[in-house]
Protein backbone atom coordinates (compact mmCIF):
# COMPACT_ATOMS: atom_id res chain seq x y z
CA UNK A 1 0.00 0.00 0.00
CA UNK A 2 1.21 3.26 -0.84
CA UNK A 3 1.31 6.57 1.41
CA UNK A 4 0.81 9.75 0.20
CA UNK A 5 -1.01 13.74 1.19
CA UNK A 6 -4.31 14.69 0.19
CA UNK A 7 -4.52 18.23 -1.11
CA UNK A 8 -7.29 20.34 -2.38
CA UNK A 9 -5.23 22.54 -4.77
CA UNK A 10 -2.16 23.62 -2.98
CA UNK A 11 -3.06 23.59 0.23
CA UNK A 12 -2.44 19.98 2.28
CA UNK A 13 -6.06 18.92 3.87
CA UNK A 14 -4.47 18.86 7.78
CA UNK A 15 -3.59 22.95 6.94
CA UNK A 16 -7.19 23.81 6.28
CA UNK A 17 -9.84 24.48 8.99
CA UNK A 18 -12.60 21.86 9.25
CA UNK A 19 -15.34 24.69 8.67
CA UNK A 20 -13.70 25.46 5.24
CA UNK A 21 -13.62 21.48 4.47
CA UNK A 22 -17.17 21.51 5.61
CA UNK A 23 -17.59 24.24 3.06
CA UNK A 24 -16.25 22.47 0.28
CA UNK A 25 -17.06 18.66 0.82
CA UNK A 26 -20.53 17.08 0.72
CA UNK A 27 -20.09 13.52 2.38
CA UNK A 28 -22.46 10.81 1.94
CA UNK A 29 -21.55 7.98 5.14
CA UNK A 30 -22.90 6.05 7.71
CA UNK A 31 -20.63 7.57 9.97
CA UNK A 32 -21.92 11.41 8.87
CA UNK A 33 -25.80 11.43 10.15
CA UNK A 34 -28.34 13.31 9.18
CA UNK A 35 -28.67 16.94 11.10
CA UNK A 36 -31.79 18.80 11.58
CA UNK A 37 -34.84 18.67 13.02
CA UNK A 38 -36.66 17.41 10.34
CA UNK A 39 -35.89 15.35 7.45
CA UNK A 40 -35.73 19.03 4.99
CA UNK A 41 -33.47 20.40 7.75
CA UNK A 42 -31.14 17.51 6.91
CA UNK A 43 -31.57 17.44 3.13
CA UNK A 44 -32.03 21.50 2.03
CA UNK A 45 -28.39 22.50 3.16
CA UNK A 46 -29.63 25.67 3.87
CA UNK A 47 -32.37 27.87 5.28
CA UNK A 48 -33.07 29.73 2.20
CA UNK A 49 -36.82 29.22 1.25
CA UNK A 50 -35.66 28.48 -2.70
CA UNK A 51 -33.19 25.94 -1.95
CA UNK A 52 -35.63 24.18 0.63
CA UNK A 53 -38.36 24.71 -2.27
CA UNK A 54 -36.20 22.59 -4.35
CA UNK A 55 -35.29 20.15 -1.79
CA UNK A 56 -38.87 19.52 -0.71
CA UNK A 57 -39.50 18.82 -4.87
CA UNK A 58 -36.32 16.24 -4.88
CA UNK A 59 -37.65 14.50 -2.10
CA UNK A 60 -41.03 14.09 -3.84
CA UNK A 61 -39.18 12.73 -6.95
CA UNK A 62 -37.27 10.14 -5.38
CA UNK A 63 -40.17 8.73 -3.49
CA UNK A 64 -41.24 8.04 -7.14
CA UNK A 65 -37.89 6.09 -7.83
CA UNK A 66 -37.47 4.73 -4.53
CA UNK A 67 -40.39 3.32 -3.04
CA UNK A 68 -39.26 2.49 0.59
CA UNK A 69 -39.26 6.17 0.75
CA UNK A 70 -42.67 6.94 0.70
CA UNK A 71 -44.34 7.86 3.94
CA UNK A 72 -41.53 9.75 4.92
CA UNK A 73 -42.02 13.92 4.53
CA UNK A 74 -40.47 16.94 4.74
CA UNK A 75 -41.52 17.46 8.27
CA UNK A 76 -40.47 13.87 9.81
CA UNK A 77 -38.83 14.50 12.95
CA UNK A 78 -35.23 13.19 13.15
CA UNK A 79 -34.37 12.50 16.64
CA UNK A 80 -30.21 12.16 17.28
CA UNK A 81 -30.10 8.58 18.59
CA UNK A 82 -33.49 7.48 17.53
CA UNK A 83 -33.06 4.36 14.73
CA UNK A 84 -36.08 5.55 12.78
CA UNK A 85 -35.21 5.81 9.63
CA UNK A 86 -34.23 2.16 8.12
CA UNK A 87 -30.30 2.27 7.06
CA UNK A 88 -31.48 2.26 3.33
CA UNK A 89 -33.79 5.43 3.86
CA UNK A 90 -30.79 7.37 5.70
CA UNK A 91 -28.67 5.91 2.50
CA UNK A 92 -30.80 7.54 0.01
CA UNK A 93 -31.50 10.54 1.99
CA UNK A 94 -27.82 11.42 2.11
CA UNK A 95 -27.38 10.94 -1.37
CA UNK A 96 -30.18 13.50 -1.81
CA UNK A 97 -28.44 15.82 -0.06
CA UNK A 98 -24.98 15.38 -1.29
CA UNK A 99 -27.20 15.30 -4.65
CA UNK A 100 -28.44 19.04 -3.79
CA UNK A 101 -25.45 20.33 -2.64
CA UNK A 102 -23.71 23.09 -4.51
CA UNK A 103 -20.25 22.10 -3.08
CA UNK A 104 -17.45 21.06 -5.65
CA UNK A 105 -16.19 17.84 -3.78
CA UNK A 106 -17.94 15.22 -2.69
CA UNK A 107 -16.81 11.71 -0.64
CA UNK A 108 -19.11 9.17 -1.09
CA UNK A 109 -18.73 6.20 1.51
CA UNK A 110 -20.29 3.20 1.06
CA UNK A 111 -22.82 5.12 -1.16
CA UNK A 112 -25.12 1.73 -1.57
CA UNK A 113 -25.28 0.80 2.00
CA UNK A 114 -28.41 -1.36 2.15
CA UNK A 115 -29.59 -0.69 -1.17
CA UNK A 116 -31.30 -3.35 -3.11
CA UNK A 117 -29.77 -4.15 -6.63
CA UNK A 118 -32.40 -1.72 -8.69
CA UNK A 119 -32.28 0.98 -6.00
CA UNK A 120 -28.45 0.74 -6.11
CA UNK A 121 -28.65 1.14 -10.51
CA UNK A 122 -31.24 4.01 -9.78
CA UNK A 123 -28.88 5.98 -7.97
CA UNK A 124 -26.14 5.20 -9.93
CA UNK A 125 -28.33 7.10 -12.75
CA UNK A 126 -28.98 9.78 -10.67
CA UNK A 127 -24.96 10.39 -9.73
CA UNK A 128 -24.16 10.01 -13.55
CA UNK A 129 -26.71 12.62 -14.78
CA UNK A 130 -25.73 14.71 -11.87
CA UNK A 131 -23.93 18.20 -11.91
CA UNK A 132 -20.79 17.24 -12.45
CA UNK A 133 -18.45 18.06 -9.51
CA UNK A 134 -14.75 18.90 -9.15
CA UNK A 135 -14.15 15.63 -7.36
CA UNK A 136 -15.00 12.54 -6.24
CA UNK A 137 -13.76 10.10 -3.98
CA UNK A 138 -15.88 6.72 -4.05
CA UNK A 139 -14.82 4.34 -1.37
CA UNK A 140 -16.87 1.04 -1.30
CA UNK A 141 -16.09 -2.39 0.34
CA UNK A 142 -17.90 -3.74 -3.03
CA UNK A 143 -16.40 -6.08 -5.21
CA UNK A 144 -14.17 -4.56 -8.07
CA UNK A 145 -16.07 -6.21 -10.48
CA UNK A 146 -19.20 -4.39 -9.47
CA UNK A 147 -17.82 -1.53 -9.74
CA UNK A 148 -16.22 -1.91 -12.91
CA UNK A 149 -19.08 -2.89 -14.54
CA UNK A 150 -21.13 -0.40 -12.55
CA UNK A 151 -19.11 3.06 -12.72
CA UNK A 152 -18.12 4.57 -14.99
CA UNK A 153 -15.09 4.07 -16.23
CA UNK A 154 -13.26 7.58 -15.32
CA UNK A 155 -14.95 6.90 -11.93
CA UNK A 156 -12.79 4.09 -10.84
CA UNK A 157 -8.88 4.22 -9.63
CA UNK A 158 -7.36 0.85 -8.02
CA UNK A 159 -4.95 1.49 -5.18
CA UNK A 160 -1.68 0.84 -6.22
CA UNK A 161 -2.80 3.51 -9.31
CA UNK A 162 -1.35 7.58 -9.66
CA UNK A 163 -4.31 9.55 -9.11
Amino acid sequence: LQTGDIRLGDQHITDIHSKDLRRSIAVVSGAAPLYGKTVLDAIANSRKPENREKAKLALAQWQLLFPILKGIMPHTRLREGTPQLTSAQATLLQNLRAHLTKKPFLILDEPFQGLDETSQMKLLKLMQSGKPKKGILFLSALPPAFLLEKLPVDWVKKLDEPV
